[in-house]
């Protein structure tokens, strides 16, 4: 017996379910008898596969959507390039959401519907720029925007990534060496001044007592060093140890300011890329919001969005939440008095995204002599400690 995946409509949301049968049509059956009435009903492969629970990957949405703008571009119906796209991917996951919005767009749905379907993959940002695109007949310039856009995001979040990700990595290769010196080179020099007699300095036996500890301890010191960091990893992956996590990265100057400027960077570039396309003004707040993932920019959207609610305006709704940066608030002024708020923000993302690539810049080089002076000096007292010993030979002999 077969496992079938199906999705349905309830309240207003879309619930993805697993259902024994024989065959598509006794799944069907076995649902109706259910009172479920699904969208779709498809085979569980035999292998791992993307069930609409989990999102693809940054790099497999930017292949679908370049793929599917250029394949718009070039003439092609959206029945055709949606099924071109099927064929020229190797991703299962990515084969099997593509044939699940085939099946909606032929029987009749719109690709905006389709894509509201699946709200674990498509957000709320890409479905609206599709509803515009729709709207004035841009779906493969709006796709090649999209595209772009999420090149760009994506190149941004590698950004503050390797600026995270690299002093842990440096330092982690620190410790390994030094952990590595102490456990193998620290007991050779402790047998040759054994022979020799007499009592080794302070230093020299701290150094040999720690070796002798990391030896006869290596499963326990083995289980710090590996259950340790996946500990904290499964940890930040929590909302409460998320939050910890990113309260601790605002306290760290450089690394707050980084947070804080790559969030006004996303905010920024995916607010004029709404914008641009055509989306109501106040959805736009709403969305870019969300792609801000940031306590302080997202405190401040919501003020703003009150502010234009209430016909206030958008500048002083800023202003009033005293979470943006003067440029953000007087070139939001500017655009407004303008009219030509998109290219403003568009101006604004440039300058943010440049202001990212900075402070990462200046990251790695302010942290890379923190970490050789680290070393050296961890490295030099272990030597140290090691040849004090010669220094005493006289005595001990």
């Amino acid at each position: 017996m077969a496992i079938f995946i199906y999705q349905t409509e309830i309240q207003g949301k879309v619930v993805t379910g697993e259902i024994k049968a024989k065959s598509v049509q006794l799944a069907n059956l076995k649902l109706k008898s259910r009172n479920i009435d699904p969208i779709y009903v498809t085979q569980k492969p035999l292998i791992p596969f993307f069930a609409g629970g989990k999102k693809l990957s940054s790099s497999d949405m930017l292949f679908f959507t370049r793929q599917l703008s250029f394949l718009l571009s070039s003439g092609v119906s959206l029945i055709q390039a949606l099924s071109i796209s099927i064929d020229m991917t190797d991703n299962y996951s990515l084969k099997f959401v593509l044939r699940d919005i085939l099946k909606m767009v032929e029987g009749g749905k719109s690709f905006s519907q389709a894509l509201r379907r699946k709200p674990n993959i498509f957000n709320g940002f890409y479905v609206n720029m599709i509803v515009c695109a729709e709207e004035t007949g841009r779906l493969d310039q709006v796709l090649k925007d999209l595209a772009d856009y999420m090149e760009k995001m994506e190149n941004t979040r590698k950004k503050v990534r390797s600026a995270m990700v690299y002093p842990i990595l440096v330092l982690g290769i620190s410790l390994t060496v030094i952990l590595g010196i102490i456990i193998f080179i620290v007991p050779k020099f402790e047998s040759l001044y054994s022979s020799a007699g007499g009592n080794l300095p302070a230093l020299t036996q701290a150094f040999v007592d720690l070796s002798n500890l990391l030896r006869s301890s290596w499963y326990i010191v083995a289980g710090v060093f590996i259950g340790v960091p996946l500990a904290v990893v499964q940890y930040i992956k929590t909302e409460t140890g998320r939050n910890q996590f990113i309260s601790l990265i605002k306290v760290l100057p450089v690394f707050g300011k980084l947070q804080y400027h790559a969030a006004l960077a996303r905010f920024c570039r995916s607010f004029y890329a709404l914008l641009k396309s055509g989306v109501n003004f106040l959805e736009a707040l709403s969305i870019s919001r969300n792609i801000a993932a940031h306590d302080e920019v997202m405190r401040g959207l919501a003020v703003a969005k009150n502010f234009v609610s209430q016909g206030k305006g958008f500048t002083k709704g800023l202003e009033h939440s005293r979470a943006f940066p003067a440029l953000i608030t007087n070139m939001t002024r500017i655009g407004e008095e303008s009219g030509k708020l998109d290219s403003t923000y568009k101006k604004l993302t440039e300058y943010y995204e440049q202001e990212v690539e900075s402070l990462v810049e200046g990251l790695i080089k302010m942290i890379e002599p923190l970490l050789i002076v680290f070393l050296g000096g961890m490295i030099g007292m272990i030597i140290l400690a090691l040849y004090l010993p010669v220094f005493n030979m006289g005595e001990i002999v």
